[in-house]
């Protein structure tokens, strides 16, 4: 819970957004969580309700699709603004469970690692750190807030509140446009309090898998287990040009190393290479392609009599790329030890091939924009890497008795998977090509265009992004930053749709409030600047009004 240390400015904002951080909201498909955003979506309607003149006007409480399950209030306008179309703010209800089994409600605390303000973060009821849920419950919170708020009790505003942002974005891709009545949207899922966003990048996911193949290891081998875990991760969009290390990658890089088919490199003095195959290669963090993995973890098996100096050499390759990755890696962490498997390990082909196509697949940024050149333009985020069963059912039929028998077919596979971003359509084409000519060559089947979500091209005449920018300065009384961000946001995807569906051109901007590591248990809201400012009820305040100019 919050306390008068963590509590900050309009008291509105902060006690809607405590009220979300008491109700499990995860989005629904996340990997290895369970529930939704239900909880949540029952806490916000509540509060909704209790707001003079505010309509529900879509709310399905049983609802179990994402566009179903997406909430749409209006408090319409009155006086000289009663036939004005409404301003739309929009914020997800959704958010990433790190850890993924995290416990509600939050406590609310000071994140006393940060000197320039005042912070909070989160820790669950078990006492962990976990995400505080800021990316998006701040939003949500300010809409709310701005609902409520007197001063604009005679403008007319939409809030649309959707699910699954963090996953597949979900709601916006499904939700039914026909409640909706505006025509401007103020996206309020920004994360820095002096950046006005006005574009951001489309994206899609690939995946490769291939069927694997296990064999007798012959006698005088042993098993070892191989783990980096405690990097810094981040987001796979707006991090993804900070230098953070893939785990997979990493471990990918050391194994690869280590394997003497591959590099037989036997050097004295140096480190050695080793007849080594997988039982089993995975992340070990939270699954989310949206996030840079920080921990993995693979099984092998090596000669008995070079256990030793496997684990020795697999720990000086970790230290070397360690230094390489300084001061930004302070966390990297990584050990190996000898462990007894029940299994049978990946033959010689199925090892190397895994390593091999891993090394290939790009991951990190691809290319910068040219006429920006301190934004990413095209990036790719190597997510996942797992070994799993397919079960296949096929029904045949006797066509003397008409009876029917299911036959199923049980196959082993490798499967990994890239997350890729782009504000350059042709760029996210060519990259999806070249991954899918990198599967083929290691004989992997390769689908791509999975989860596609559009870009949202940025406008400079815009008109919600003008009055932003006017309103910015007269805050800050400076040039603020306008930016396209290499990330996904519900915009793209919204004005899309508003076009193909309405034949309106929706016009968008995004602004938030400071948020530091989100998806990871670090999350951490700024509340207050170094100079004693709310910087919450900045952002609130711009927009607020904002929304107030749109009528003038």
């Amino acid at each position: 819970m919050s306390n008068t240390d963590t509590s900050f400015e309009p008291k509105s904002v902060n006690d809607y957004f405590v009220g979300i951080t008491q109700n499990p909201h995860p989005s629904a498909n996340q990997k290895g969580v369970s529930g939704n955003e239900d909880p949540v979506r029952k806490y916000v309607v509540e509060q909704a309700k209790m707001i003079p003149g505010v309509e529900v006007v879509f709310y399905k409480e049983a609802a179990t699709e994402p566009g179903e399950r997406v909430i749409v209030l209006r408090r319409p306008g009155s006086g000289e603004y009663a036939q004005k179309k409404p301003v739309i703010l929009q914020a997800h209800l959704d958010m990433v469970y790190n850890p993924v089994d995290m416990q509600f409600p939050l406590n609310i605390i000071t994140n006393e690692a940060y000197k320039d303000g005042k912070w909070i973060k989160a820790k669950d009821q078990t006492g962990r750190d976990s995400t505080l849920g800021a990316d998006d419950g701040i939003g949500v919170a300010t809409a709310l807030a701005i609902l409520k708020d007197e001063s604009l009790k005679d403008l007319p505003i939409e809030c649309l509140f959707t699910v699954q942002e963090e996953t597949d974005m979900g709601g916006a891709q499904n939700c039914d446009l026909n409640n909706l009545e505006g025509e401007t949207l103020l996206n309020l899922d920004a994360e820095d309090l002096k950046v006005i966003i006005y574009g951001s990048a489309g994206g899609a996911e690939t995946d490769y898998t291939s069927a694997i193949t296990r064999f007798d290891l012959p006698a005088g081998y042993t098993s070892i287990k191989a783990y980096i875990s405690g990097l810094r991760g981040g987001h796979s969009g707006v991090d993804i040009n900070k230098g953070h290390l893939n785990a997979i990658k990493a471990l990918n890089q050391v194994l690869t190393r280590l394997n003497k088919r591959i590099n037989n490199l036997d050097v004295t003095g140096s480190i050695s290479s080793y007849d080594m195959y997988l039982y089993d290669f995975e992340r070990t963090d939270i699954i989310k392609a949206n996030a840079i993995p920080t921990g993995a973890k693979a099984m092998v098996a090596v000669p008995k009599d070079q256990a030793d100096s496997f684990i020795t050499d697999f720990k000086k390759y970790c230290e070397a790329l360690k230094q390489q990755y300084q001061p930004i890696e302070s966390g990297f962490t990584c050990d190996a030890i000898e462990i007894n498997v029940d299994a049978k390990p990946l033959d010689d082909k199925s090892t190397d091939a895994i390593l091999c196509i891993i090394s290939q697949i790009p991951s990190g940024v691809i290319s910068m924009i040219p006429e920006v050149p301190d934004v990413v333009e095209t990036s790719s985020n190597l997510y996942n890497v797992e070994i799993k069963t397919i079960i296949e059912t096929e029904i045949k039929t006797d066509l003397e008795t008409k009876t029917e028998t299911k036959i199923e077919t049980q196959t082993e596979c490798v499967a990994i998977a890239s997350s890729n971003r782009s504000s350059n359509d042709s760029a996210l084409s060519a990259l999806s090509e070249a991954q899918s000519n990198i599967g083929k060559i290691f004989n992997f089947n390769v689908i791509t265009g999975i989860n596609s979500y559009v870009s949202w091209q940025p406008d400079n005449a815009s008109h919600v992004f003008n009055i932003a920018k006017d309103v910015y300065f007269e805050q800050y009384n400076e040039e603020m930053k306008t930016t396209v961000i290499h990330a996904g946001l519900e915009c793209g995807t919204l004005a899309s749709r508003f076009m193909a569906e309405k034949q309106v051109k929706l016009d968008c901007v995004s602004i938030g409030p400071t948020i530091k590591n989100p998806h990871t248990g670090n999350e951490t809201l700024q509340i207050e600047s170094e100079d004693g400012k709310q910087t919450v009820g900045q952002f609130y305040d711009c927009a607020r009004e904002i929304a107030r100019r749109l009528y003038e």
